[in-house]
């Protein structure tokens, strides 16, 4: 019997108040992260280790349905951005930063899109083969030379540098 490990050792935190954003290409393990602390994955073999999200010290599916609604605790966004039109995405990245900036909603952005998440985001993750490979402060990981790289497309150059050789070594080894 094979088992496939899918995330490995993942942990998030969500301040209150914060939008934080999960980063990564596409099968990086964005979109089951968000259904493991939700409690949305099922396993068909082997294990799942289920998440939980807390709120105010209290996991967040033992409080009251109707006022987490009215309270909006935490809003969880799964690629708000795919297949959208650039006017469009701005838009909604616009609507999270305004409900953020208004009401005081907490997110959780799962995003390809890194140069729109980080630049609502107060924090962000960046996941690699299912497990977190660097995270930080938004402006910290725009700085950052590897993300410049691999997720804003420009390296140090200012060019656009997937087909280098040397860079892709240095993206091999978050993978190692």
């Amino acid at each position: 019997m094979a088992y496939l490990l899918v995330l490995k050792g993942v942990s998030l935190t969500v301040p209150e108040g914060a939008i934080v954003a999960l980063l990564g290409a596409n099968g990086a393990g964005k979109t089951t992260t968000l259904k493991a602390i939700s409690n949305l994955l099922q396993a068909e073999r082997g294990e799942v280790t289920k998440g939980s999200i807390v709120y105010r010290g209290e996991r967040i599916d033992r409080l009251n349905p109707s006022l987490l609604v009215r309270r909006g605790v935490i809003q969880v966004l799964d690629e708000p951005s795919m297949g959208l039109a650039p006017q469009l995405v701005a838009e909604i990245f616009d609507i999270v930063q305004r409900l953020h900036q208004d009401e005081g909603v907490s997110f959780l952005l799962a995003e390809q899109n890194t140069t729109a998440a980080l630049r609502v985001a107060d924090y962000g993750y960046i996941l690699e083969n299912g497990r977190v490979v660097l995270d930080g402060g938004a402006d910290t990981l725009r700085q950052n030379e590897d993300v410049k790289e691999f997720y804003l497309g420009i390296g140090m150059t200012g060019r656009r540098s997937y087909r280098d050789v040397k860079h892709y070594r240095r993206r091999k080894r978050w993978l190692a």
